[in-house]
C-alpha cells in the first residue's frame, strides 16, 4: 500500500508537472525576449528547449550543474578530480546564465563540453536526456528541478547534490511546497552540504538522516585563469604603485571603498583602486559614484595611467587578472543584503580577503578565515582605509593558504565517493 508520504508527493509533483506544461506554452516568446534582452545567447538560446549544439561523445559522461557564474566556477575543482581519476570519461557542465557560459569557457578545461539547462519541462527534460545519456548526474548548490530529478531516477541514472546551500529564509520557503522538495531531495543517492545549518535544513525537509557535510567546494577549485598576454604590461604599467581591489562588487560595498580610498589618498596619492562589478553593466554608474576622482574604464580600452585614481574593471572574465594585480581585495556584497561573495577565487591569487559584516552566504567560510588570521573583517570605512593602509598581507594570506589546502583535503574524499557511485552503475 502507497504510504501517505509518497501519495501527498506524487499529488505535488503531478501538480507541478502541469504548472511547467502549461507555462511550456509561452517558453519560445519568453525566451526570445530574453534574447533581445540580451539575456540570453543569440545563437544558443534553443539548448534551454533541450536541443543540444553538439554530438555526445562516446563512452561514459558525467553531467554537473550549477546555476550562475560563482557556482559553475566552483566546479572546477571537482571537474579537474574526475577528469584526473577517470581519463576516459567525458564531462558535460550546464548552467542558467549567459555570464556563467562566457566566464565559464576561459576558465576551463578544452575538453569539457558546456550546455545550457533545459526549462524544467518535461518534453525539454526528456529531449535532453535522450541525446546526452549521462551515466552520472551531479547537482550543485541550490538548484533543484522536481521533472528533471524525477525524470532521471526513472531512468535509473545516479544523481548526486554536491555543495548544498540551504538558509533559513530557503528551508522556510522550501517548507511550504515540502512534499515536492522531499521527493526531489530524496531521489538522491547521496547529498553533501556545505554547512552545519545546510545539513539539518535538508534533513529535516526530507526526512533523511543520512546528508553528510563536506564543506564548500570552493577551496578545491584551481585558480582562475590569467592571460599573461594582458598581465605583463599592466604590471609593467602599475610597478611601484600599491593596488587595492573590490571585486565582485556592488553598490553598497562600493560606497564603503570609495568613503576609505579617499581618506587612502590623502595619505598615498599614488595608490590606485580597482573596482571589478558583478554586473559589468554598471560602469557609468560607478563612474558617477567616484565623482572628483580621476576614472578609467576597461570596456572603454583605458588604462590605469599614473594619474588614474580608479581603474573600473567592467569585463567578463578577467577576475584572476585584477586579484592578480591587487595586494588586497574588498570581498564584495559584505555591506549588504546580498550577504557577501566567495572569499577564495581571492585567497587562490595570493591576494587578501578583507569583508563586511555582511557575509551569511559563506558564514563559516569566513568564520575559520577569520579564525586563522587568513581574513581581515571591517565594519566601517575607517576600518578599511587602515586595513589597506597598514595590514601584512603576507601573513594574511600564508594562513588562508594554509587553510585552503585543508578544505580542499575534504573535496578529494567526495569526488572518490562520486566515482564510486559512477563504478556501481557500470557493474550493475
Amino acid at each position: 500500500m502507497m504510504s501517505p508520504n509518497k501519495r501527498s508527493d506524487d499529488i505535488w509533483l503531478f501538480g507541478y508537472r502541469c504548472i511547467t506544461l502549461g507555462m511550456s506554452l509561452f517558453a519560445t516568446q519568453h525566451l526570445k525576449k530574453r534574447v533581445a534582452r540580451g539575456k540570453e545567447d543569440p545563437i544558443r538560446w534553443p539548448e534551454k528547449q533541450g536541443h543540444a549544439t553538439c554530438s555526445r561523445p562516446q563512452g561514459r559522461l558525467v553531467w554537473l550543474h550549477a546555476v550562475g557564474l560563482g557556482e559553475v566556477l566552483a566546479l572546477r575543482g571537482v571537474i579537474d578530480g574526475i577528469g584526473e581519476a577517470r581519463p576516459d570519461v567525458s564531462i558535460l557542465v550546464t548552467s542558467s546564465t549567459r555570464a556563467s557560459a562566457e566566464a565559464f569557457e576561459k576558465n576551463t578545461q578544452a575538453n569539457v563540453i558546456h550546455q545550457f539547462l533545459p526549462l524544467d519541462i518535461r518534453r525539454y527534460a526528456t529531449r535532453f536526456l535522450d541525446h546526452w545519456q549521462p551515466d552520472l548526474v551531479i547537482w550543485s548548490e541550490q538548484d533543484i528541478w522536481p521533472n528533471f530529478i524525477d525524470h532521471i531516477a526513472k531512468r535509473s541514472i545516479p544523481q548526486v547534490l554536491i555543495n548544498a546551500r540551504m538558509n533559513t529564509a530557503s528551508f522556510q520557503s522550501k517548507t511550504k511546497a515540502r512534499p515536492l522538495f522531499r521527493k526531489s531531495y530524496r531521489a538522491f543517492d547521496l547529498v553533501s552540504a556545505q554547512t552545519t545549518e545546510t545539513m539539518e535544513h535538508i534533513q529535516r525537509l526530507c526526512c533523511r538522516d543520512d546528508v553528510r557535510k563536506d564543506g564548500s567546494l570552493k577551496p578545491s577549485a584551481p585558480p582562475l585563469t590569467v592571460d599573461q598576454q594582458s598581465l605583463e604590461p599592466l604590471q609593467a604599467m602599475l610597478q611601484g604603485r600599491r593596488v587595492h581591489l573590490v571585486a565582485p562588487s556592488h553598490a553598497n560595498t562600493e560606497t564603503v571603498a570609495l568613503e576609505a580610498f579617499h581618506k587612502v589618498l590623502a595619505a598615498s596619492p599614488t595608490d590606485l583602486l580597482i573596482i571589478a562589478p558583478r554586473d559589468v553593466s554598471r560602469a557609468n554608474s560607478i563612474c558617477d559614484m567616484a565623482s572628483g576622482l580621476n576614472v578609467s574604464v576597461r570596456s572603454r580600452g583605458d588604462e590605469p595611467a599614473p594619474t588614474v585614481n580608479v581603474y573600473v574593471a567592467d569585463t567578463i572574465g578577467e577576475m584572476g587578472l585584477w586579484y592578480c594585480l591587487a595586494s588586497s581585495a574588498l570581498i564584495g556584497g559584505s555591506f549588504s543584503e546580498i550577504e557577501g561573495h566567495n572569499p577564495w577565487e581571492a585567497v587562490q591569487h595570493n591576494c587578501g580577503a578583507i569583508h563586511g559584516p555582511r557575509v551569511q552566504n559563506f558564514e563559516e567560510d569566513y568564520a575559520m578565515l577569520d579564525a586563522c588570521g587568513g581574513a581581515i573583517r571591517v565594519e566601517t570605512a575607517e576600518a578599511l582605509a587602515q586595513a589597506w593602509q597598514t595590514e601584512n598581507w603576507d601573513t594574511t594570506t600564508d594562513a588562508a593558504q594554509d587553510l585552503r589546502r585543508k578544505q580542499a583535503a575534504k573535496v578529494d574524499v567526495l569526488i572518490k565517493d562520486l566515482l564510486d557511485l559512477l563504478d556501481e552503475k557500470d557493474a550493475a
